[in-house]
């Protein structure tokens, strides 16, 4: 069922932040606006209070761990739109500009998981110049990359 439940996230669409309104960072992920980096001390504040946003927003404090990956997989697969330039990006770039590169979408794949209590690795290889995730899922683990499966990209 998880596999299947992953094929159909193939069709996701991505997207990333439209615009600034208001000192806000408005997405085109329904609902989720952002709030303005200046507001916050320092670039791990507006992340953290970022990730924590997103949280809340998608609601999973009960859903089963299987359900989780997935709705975190298709978020961030709407959240990101991959960055055709290359430039690699740090979280808090990302959150921003919602543009970012393979690593981007593993290292937001493996923060949301992991404050979600879901067991997540970051996984990397220089020989492919590319990163993923693998993620445990009701006792086995699974390779898990949103970057392939971005409709953007």
């Amino acid at each position: 069922m998880f596999s299947i439940c992953l094929l159909l996230c193939l069709f996701a669409q991505s997207s990333a932040p439209e615009a600034r309104a208001a000192g806000t960072i408005t997405t085109l992920v329904d609902g989720l606006v952002l709030d303005d980096p200046a507001e916050y001390s320092s670039e791990a504040e507006y992340v953290n209070a970022s990730l924590a946003k997103i949280i809340d927003y998608l609601d999973l404090d009960d859903c089963p761990d299987w359900l989780k990956v997935l709705l975190v997989h298709d978020f961030i697969c709407e959240f990101i739109a991959y960055d055709i330039g290359y430039r690699t990006a740090d979280l808090y770039e990302v959150l921003i500009s919602g543009r970012g590169v393979c690593n981007d979408y593993a290292e937001l794949t493996f923060r949301l998981l992991s404050e979600l209590d879901v067991n997540c690795r970051y996984v990397s290889c220089l020989e492919m110049k590319h990163a993923w995730n693998v993620v445990e899922v009701q006792g086995k683990w699974y390779n898990m990359d949103v970057t392939w499966d971005d409709s953007y990209f």
